[in-house]
């Protein structure tokens, strides 16, 4: 059977479309793409939590073309009143503050973290739960970056305290060249990685187990 999917043409055309995140509770799905430099929101009504086939778009949405032009990633906090962009063009991750949970139009700018003395071409960002470590994943180099923030969910305060690079270098096992996308399990014990090299051999999605949650 077909899995669930969810129609984004409307919002960015194909091949824009780059990030996404789904709410905890599963009702809300956000979207980012470069057509817009915008992020969308979709939800999910409470009785079918989880399914993307299931989400609509609310008209909530917000555009950063004048900090970022290629938006790649977004991660939003565990309460909804922050939000966070991996920008390409700055080589950088966006931090915004949210006056009303979840709703990205009421997003205001707050700092961005210059990441490009560890990550080529940011493509996604996520945190721990309690927003201690950032994690970074890089297209050009294939590096996933993890820093600790001596205050919690402020990237101002990020400190690289870990890095793998999966294009055969620390790893030895994996190797891929183009990684697009990366999420872990709830638990923080698994990792999986989207490889979207440009080449069609290998192409798909590595999981990998951790020894701890969210250790590299």
């Amino acid at each position: 059977p077909a899995l669930p999917t969810l129609n984004v043409v409307d919002q960015e055309l194909p091949g824009n479309p780059k990030g996404i995140y789904v709410s905890p509770d599963n009702t809300k799905v956000f979207m980012v793409g470069t057509g817009g430099d915008a992020v969308y929101r979709y939800d999910i009504p409470e009785k079918y939590a989880g399914r993307l086939d299931k989400a609509t778009w609310t008209g909530i949405t917000t555009s950063f073309t004048a900090l970022d032009s290629e938006p790649t990633g977004i991660f939003m906090k565990t309460d909804g009143l922050k939000m966070y962009i991996s920008g390409d063009a700055a080589n950088a991750i966006h931090e915004f503050d949210l006056s009303v949970a979840w709703d990205v139009s009421t997003a205001v700018y707050s700092q961005s973290f210059d990441v490009s003395t560890d990550i080529t071409d940011p493509q996604e960002v996520r945190f721990s739960p309690d927003g201690v470590y950032m994690f970074v994943l890089g297209y050009s180099n294939a590096y996933l970056c993890k820093y600790k923030l001596s205050t919690p969910w402020d990237v101002s305060t990020a400190v690289r305290e870990d890095n793998v690079r999966f294009n055969g270098g620390n790893t030895g096992r994996i190797s891929f060249s183009h990684p697009t996308g990366f999420d872990f399990s709830a638990d923080g014990k698994t990792l999986v990685i989207c490889d979207g090299r440009q080449y069609f051999d290998n192409c798909g999605y590595w999981i990998i187990k951790l020894l701890k949650p969210y250790s590299l």
